[in-house]
């Protein structure tokens, strides 16, 4: 018999999902309901700060990144996310070429 999925993989899935569709906000709390079932890991946290910061969601972004290098600091391409979450302007566009590897 097959294994249900968790709801934490319920939502981490959709938080994909809606990240790919560009409907960040909705992708962001998917992926906020997936780290409230677990422990965070580096992948979610990396895929909600990406989301928020999409979103315009400056700094919850960064507050999420801050968080994903406490637990993995050698991430140079979330470190280079958390310095644009803290500068100005939107944060829809430029980021693009910055997305977080899965």
């Amino acid at each position: 018999m097959a294994a249900l999925a968790s709801s934490r993989d319920v939502e981490t899935i959709r938080g994909a999902a809606l990240s790919k569709k560009a409907d960040w906000t909705a992708a962001a709390g998917a992926y906020q309901r997936a780290l409230a079932d677990g422990a965070p890991t580096v992948e979610l946290l990396n895929g909600l700060g990406y989301a928020q910061l999409q979103a315009g969601q400056k700094g919850q972004a960064a507050a999420t990144f801050e968080r994903s290098l406490q637990l993995r600091p050698d991430q140079a391409d979330i470190r280079k996310l958390l310095d644009m979450s803290r500068q100005g302007g939107s944060g829809k566009g430029p980021a693009e070429d910055q997305a977080p590897r899965q």
